[in-house]
């Protein structure tokens, strides 16, 4: 029996085609004026790809290693006040102008509320952190739909690493085969959530990602789809 469903955070619930790079990177030009706007961008990308590559390894970095790893790669630092600012502001960028969720987000929510379920969300932060996304989700009215949060800043690993998922389901107190995941990266969220024994849809309603070589327990076009299929689907 199907007692709770967890959701990804980006490309699944939240749109992440907006996103708050170029907001970050014109605020580490201007601390930075003596260095042209491509190397700063280069050598983000090239952090990012670490930051990502350690997440592929079950590792959640905090934030400030992204920072740190692109002012390594330039060659300089800041003043530790000026670092400290440039932090922040990278961390709460994403609450300048906020991504929009994907439509009908928080009637989805509400139907599976409504069916019993209950709702976790396991997100995988990048330069936001845990407790930024927990105010966007305030901000837009989804917080109180969530009986638990797991950011992977928090607890140290990502999605590839079973704990995100068991430290999930263990807050919302059910068992793997009661639970189902839904996320739209088929490594961290199909795999992933397979491996502990939970069932997991793959979104596509934001990114296609699908690759083939992983076997969702089905897939969805629009998260507006999922309560319906949960309703006349049959759970073991």
């Amino acid at each position: 029996m199907l007692k709770a469903v967890t959701l990804d955070f980006w490309a699944t619930l939240v749109d992440d085609r907006h996103g708050a790079l170029p907001r970050r990177i014109d605020a580490l030009c201007q601390q930075l004026p003596d260095i042209e706007p491509e190397r700063v961008h280069s050598a983000y990308s090239a952090a990012w790809s670490r930051f990502l590559d350690a997440g592929s390894r079950g590792w959640g970095l905090p934030p400030a290693a992204v920072l740190s790893d692109t002012l390594g790669g330039l060659g300089v630092s800041l003043l530790p006040e000026v670092y400290a600012q440039t932090l922040q502001y990278w961390q709460r960028s994403c609450l300048e102008e906020p991504p929009p969720l994907v439509p009908q987000a928080a009637e989805t929510l509400k139907k599976l509320r409504a069916q019993g379920l209950r709702i976790g969300l396991i997100s995988d932060t990048g330069v936001s952190p845990g407790r930024v996304l927990r105010q966007y989700l305030v901000q837009v009215g989804l917080r109180s739909l969530f009986d638990w949060l797991t950011f992977s800043n928090e607890t140290g690993v990502t999605k590839h690493h079973p704990q995100a998922y068991l430290l999930t389901l263990r807050a919302l107190g059910v068992e793997p085969h009661e639970a189902l995941h839904v996320g739209d990266s088929p490594a961290p969220d199909i795999t992933g959530a397979q491996a502990v024994g939970m069932m997991a849809a793959l979104s596509i309603e934001v990114r296609d990602k699908r690759r083939g070589d992983e076997e969702p327990d089905f897939i969805i076009e629009r998260l507006t789809d999922l309560p319906d299929i949960l309703a006349h689907r049959r759970f073991r």
